[in-house]
């Protein structure tokens, strides 16, 4: 794996290298959804000139709390144990490159945003 990790103190997630280097050798441009925790690994294996990174902020840990609850059902316990896991990577948005504020019914706007960061980084 290029990173793992325990998340929400629960379930496993991980990135296989080969699929990456793989990528990274036919000469494209890689783009992964990973949490800070596989961020933080990444960054330990290539070199933070190599990478781009964009954290998605939620406006407040409430409006958060209100979109996970939407996502699926899930146990009060679990609800908290993923709010506690956002309030650690908050706190840790800023080793990312970029950070966006994500907006209810504004993905338009964040697709947007998005997209100049990337064009932005191509040209560099």
């Amino acid at each position: 794996f290029l990173e793992w990790a325990c998340v929400h103190k629960k379930n496993y997630y991980g990135l296989l290298k080969k699929t990456v280097f793989d990528a990274l050798e036919d000469g494209s441009v890689v783009f992964r959804e990973i949490d800070i925790q596989g961020f933080e690994s990444i960054c330990e294996i290539i070199p933070s000139d190599h990478l781009v990174s964009i954290f998605l902020m939620p406006p407040s840990l409430d409006i958060l709390k209100k979109r996970i609850m939407e996502r699926s059902p899930l146990s009060d316990e679990e609800i908290d144990r993923r709010i506690e896991s956002a309030k650690i990577e908050i706190s840790l948005s800023k080793e990312c490159d970029y950070v966006i504020q994500t907006e209810d019914n504004e993905i338009e706007k964040l697709l947007n945003e998005i997209e100049e960061i990337i064009l932005k980084e191509a040209m560099a």
